[in-house]
């Protein structure tokens, strides 16, 4: 005996919305950051700290399957630049990090926006969704910006867990939003 679907819980990014690079934007950011605060040395210096985090960030998410947040994040590339910033100068840059998506929102995939409107009568939708740097809060304003967010009864962000996919708690977390069992949900995603 088959069961019926209930629910579609998406991936976000290469799946609902394109997959962009915000790195050169984010390491200026920081680039100037660090040179207000005395930090002499090149540009180049500032990207390896970015990249080496985000290399422990991938770590932890394909090993431990946690979130590392943008906040540890930063202050990991502040430690290896030996900078520091007074708390409202780091709080300032943890917004334009944030604020780098917001300015420039990657586009949605061909598609995606009509997938949701046809299935959003008939299924209860959820977003199940790895944040990296970019946080849920600017994952739901991108959504609210562009009407979807009626569209979707679940968004579940790692920043907001602490957990990323393929930890089951983060699906588990989905299907009570959605009130849906395992076995009346499809997850749709690009890995």
């Amino acid at each position: 005996m088959g069961h019926k679907i209930r629910a579609v819980t998406f991936d976000l990014w290469n799946t609902l919305i394109e997959v962009v690079s915000y790195t050169d934007a984010r390491v200026n950011a920081l680039y100037e950051a660090a040179a207000h605060a005395g930090f002499t040395a090149p540009v180049e210096a500032v990207a390896e700290a970015f990249r080496d985090s985000a290399a422990w960030y991938e770590r932890e998410w394909r090993t431990r399957h946690v979130q590392v947040d943008s906040g540890a994040r930063l202050d990991y590339m502040l430690g290896e630049l030996s900078v520091e910033l007074a708390p409202a100068e780091r709080i300032a840059l943890a917004e334009e990090f944030e604020n780098v998506f917001l300015r420039s929102p990657p586009p949605l995939k061909p598609g995606a926006l009509e997938a949701v409107t046809q299935l959003s009568p008939r299924y209860r939708l959820g977003v199940i969704s790895d944040t990296g740097i970019t946080p849920g809060r600017a994952m739901r304003r991108y959504f609210q910006d562009r009407g979807l967010m009626s569209h979707f009864s679940s968004l579940v962000f790692s920043d907001e867990t602490g957990l990323c996919k393929p930890h089951p708690d983060v699906f588990t977390r989905a299907l009570r939003e959605l009130g849906a069992e395992p076995c009346e949900v499809v997850h749709v995603g690009d890995l």
